[in-house]
């Protein structure tokens, strides 16, 4: 899922994590792999950066508001939040599933960066999954695929950069943790690779329909676990 969308990695682990582990230590433990993975992905992608300002804003705001997160992080009853979040991405499914040519027009995508960066960087730090408000407002703006991958890279980069020194100040990231999560990125990476091969075969209308798909089971999954406190 990350070679192919740029996003995938907290989606899927962080979940899975938390079956074994609280939610402070899964959101950890994911944090050095995601801005190990997400600068390379940057780089590999900095040739099709198009706008500055929006990929600046976006990242700013999401730097800021992982701060705010990361604190709530520590006894933070997220279930409601949750319920609601997936409650806007079905909404938007089912918007998008009815108007599939809408897009955000350039100036309501320029009004909205700050707050959804804002928004999704809160979540990231909280819960660990901010894509169900950073990708569903990109893939509102119906973004290139590389373009696409570009901003979310830098974006995620942006918030581990700012929630690592945190973590690690406020106990919940040490040096045991930070050897386990060094052991994923190489099993990250071949996945991104494998990714990378796949998303040669796969066309804009087909990139589409997986944000979609991901964002559906994100949902689902948002709604279970608001439901069950898993």
């Amino acid at each position: 899922m990350k070679g192919i969308l740029g996003v995938g990695v907290p989606v899927v682990m962080v979940p899975i994590l938390t079956i074994y582990f609280d939610i402070q230590t899964a959101v950890s433990t994911m944090v050095i792999p995601n801005l190990i993975t997400n600068l390379w992905q940057s780089y590999e992608y900095k040739r099709f950066i198009g706008s500055k300002k929006i990929l600046f804003r976006f990242t700013l705001a999401g730097a800021i508001g992982v701060m705010a997160g990361t604190v709530l992080l520590v006894n933070l009853q997220a279930a409601y939040l949750l319920l609601g979040l997936s409650g806007v991405i079905l909404m938007f499914i089912f918007f998008r599933i009815h108007k599939p040519n809408w897009k955000l027009s350039e100036s309501a995508s320029k009004f909205l960066v700050i707050p959804c960066g804002l928004i999704g960087g809160a979540l990231q730090g909280a819960a660990g999954v901010s894509a169900p408000v950073s990708v569903t407002f990109l893939n509102a703006m119906r973004l290139d695929r590389e373009i696409f991958i570009l901003i979310i890279s830098t974006y995620f980069a942006g918030m581990a950069i700012i929630q690592i020194p945190i973590l690690y100040s406020i106990g919940l990231l040490n040096i045991e943790i930070m050897l386990y999560s060094g052991f994923t990125v190489p099993i990250i990476f071949a996945g991104m690779l494998i990714g990378n091969w796949v998303s040669k075969y796969i066309n804009d209308n087909l990139f589409e329909k997986i944000i979609i798909g991901m964002l559906l089971v994100m949902a689902i999954r948002l709604s279970y676990r608001s439901l069950t406190d898993a």
